[in-house]
């Protein structure tokens, strides 16, 4: 049947996809822990210092502050104008729209704390996404039956303990309209070849879902029923069973547990076999083959309504950007070495190695401040301390040069900070410094203004 070649298709083509995008996920945990300054462990002795230095987080928080502030310390994100020249009535009614639009986004939508998780990202891994939906939230409510509603026998009543009085149950719309969600990149899915996600032949994310979840969608035939009553059976009938025992055979049970994993996959697909593909959206459960839903493009052919912030550097050919902890990562492992290296070294200036005479009291002893040992013989005789210089050397110069290129890698100047660099300042040549030392930097707010604006428009 064609439900069951585009199962087999859709699980051969996203297990494909998620080998190949494991390469990200690793980068992405990586990420994590250079941002987080995590230890990174594997010193080849346990008595070595490992320490990381937070200098990733230092530069992603420097250009995340700045990219939200410039963005959205505005009394209007986005500003509508007529096409063409419009007369006095459209330009008043463009106004109007406008600001309620803004006061939607800003106050209903709260898109500035949404935006916040994909721009992070973005700026530590390299690229943040989004998704945008037209929703309604429902609520339900119980309220006092009227005597309109104690008449009417299709209405169902509901008792209250220890009262004549009845309720019924009654839903309630709280939202309805267009929404936007963040998406993780480590759920994030798409086509290996793509560039971009309107060029993707497959993208989506998975999320999870509980069984009563399942069972609320399925019996507002949202879901498929059949496809949700075999994902979340967790044994079979007696019936089943005593078949197979009877067959001879072996009944194979697999128990899928909650949450369930599921896939929102948005595709081409011959659904018809009539030679020209056809845009699909399929709700899919990966492990068991089972497709929730599977529907066409519910707006228009070829629309995606996703949006996508890329790092400020992009490796050419591939979908994903790079992110500041990506462009850093070598320099900030040397980084951490030289500081490695001089905590090893007081160490040693400190806690020297010494050799003492068997069997005079010291075996298993260990040193501490102000404790006192006695000793079966002379201590300047039985007792030797490996000469240590009480040296250490200065990695000042090499640290300020790390930081300085990690810095101007990632597009960060003292301009950009605030700082100027000179004593006494023209205008002229600060204004030329400034817009010449701070492209790079401003390649960052103009990603993510792409990235709001794209969100805006859908």
């Amino acid at each position: 049947t064609v439900k069951e070649t585009l199962s087999s298709h859709l699980k051969e083509t996203l297990d494909q996809e998620l080998k190949n995008q494991e390469g990200v996920i690793q980068k992405l945990k990586r990420a994590h822990k250079l941002y987080k300054a995590e230890k990174r462990g594997a010193r080849p002795k346990p008595w070595m210092a490992d320490i990381s230095i937070p200098v990733a987080r230092k530069i992603s928080d420097t250009i995340f502050v700045r990219i939200h502030d410039m963005v959205w310390n505005k009394l209007r994100i986005y500003i509508m104008k007529a096409r063409g020249i419009g007369t006095k009535e459209i330009n008043e009614k463009i106004q109007i729209w406008e600001k309620a639009f803004n006061h939607y986004v800003m106050n209903d939508l709260h898109l500035k704390e949404k935006m916040i998780f994909p721009t992070r990202q973005a700026v530590n891994s390299g690229t943040g996404v989004a998704k945008v939906v037209y929703e309604t939230k429902n609520k339900t409510i119980y309220r006092y039956a009227s005597d309109e509603d104690k008449l009417d026998t299709t209405v169902k009543k509901y008792r209250v303990p220890g009262t004549k009085d009845t309720v019924v149950k009654e839903p309630s719309i709280v939202f309805r309209g267009p929404n936007v969600y963040p998406i993780d990149r480590a759920r994030w899915v798409i086509s290996s070849d793509a560039l971009t996600i309107e060029d993707a032949y497959l993208c989506g994310f998975s999320f999870d879902r509980r069984k009563s979840q399942l069972d609320v969608f399925a019996s507002k035939k949202i879901y498929d029923e059949e496809a949700v009553n075999k994902l979340t059976t967790t044994k079979a009938g007696e019936m089943t069973e005593a078949r197979a025992t009877s067959a001879g055979q072996t009944l194979d049970k697999t128990t899928y547990t909650e949450p369930y994993t599921l896939y929102e996959l948005w595709l081409r697909y011959d659904v018809d076999g009539d030679g020209e593909e056809d845009d699909i959206v399929v709700t899919f459960h990966r492990e068991s083959g089972e497709i929730l839903k599977a529907i066409y493009n519910p707006i228009f052919y070829g629309y995606r309504p996703f949006a996508d912030m890329k790092g400020a550097s992009q490796v050419e050919y591939t979908y994903d950007g790079e992110g500041v902890c990506e462009i850093i990562e070598c320099m900030a492992e040397e980084l951490d070495s030289l500081h490695n290296l001089m905590l090893d070294r007081m160490k040693l200036v400190n806690l020297p190695i010494m050799f003492a005479r068997k069997d005079i009291g010291l075996d298993n002893y260990e040193l501490e401040p102000g404790k006192i040992k006695t000793i079966d013989d002379d201590p300047s005789t039985a007792i030797f301390i490996v000469p240590q210089p009480d040296i250490t050397f200065s990695i000042v110069n090499e640290v300020n040069w790390l930081i300085t290129q990690m810095e101007q890698a990632c597009g960060i100047t003292q301009l950009s900070l605030g700082i100027s660099t000179a004593e006494r300042p023209v205008a002229k040549e600060t204004l030329m410094v400034g817009d010449e030392g701070n492209k790079k930097f401003k390649s960052w707010t103009e990603r993510a203004r792409a990235f709001y604006n794209e969100i805006g428009y859908k």
